[in-house]
């Protein structure tokens, strides 16, 4: 079953987008779903990239937080064309809780922030 978009969110969102207006999609789609949606819906362009933040769902939980700094760390800020933020459930949580201060820099440093399963 596909769902459709309601009227005027593709216009919305550009808009928005084109106003440098941050957007986040919470959604409980799997990653690669949650991407084609966002492009679908303008919320991202085309071209744009995507900068996942991924942590293994088991394992050592500091292990897991060492990962989930890194890849925040590794964010591009700054730059032109900056990618869209993509995290999941595992990794959102993480960032939420053990690193909120470099969480919220780098999802106010992208022009759109995805989490979705």
């Amino acid at each position: 079953v596909e769902d459709r978009l309601q009227a005027n969110v593709r216009a919305t969102l550009e808009t928005l987008r084109d106003a440098n207006v941050r957007t986040w999609m919470l959604t409980g789609d799997k990653l690669e779903t949650a991407w084609v949606i966002a492009q679908n819906a303008s919320l991202v362009t085309r071209r744009q990239r995507m900068y996942q933040v991924a942590v293994r769902s088991s394992g050592d939980e500091k292990e897991r937080r060492r990962e989930a700094r890194q890849a925040l760390q590794g964010y591009p800020q700054g730059k032109f064309n900056a990618p869209c933020l993509v995290l999941d459930g595992a990794a959102l949580s993480l960032c939420v809780s053990h690193h909120q201060q470099l969480f919220m820099e780098v999802a106010c440093a992208a022009p759109a922030v995805i989490c979705c399963r």
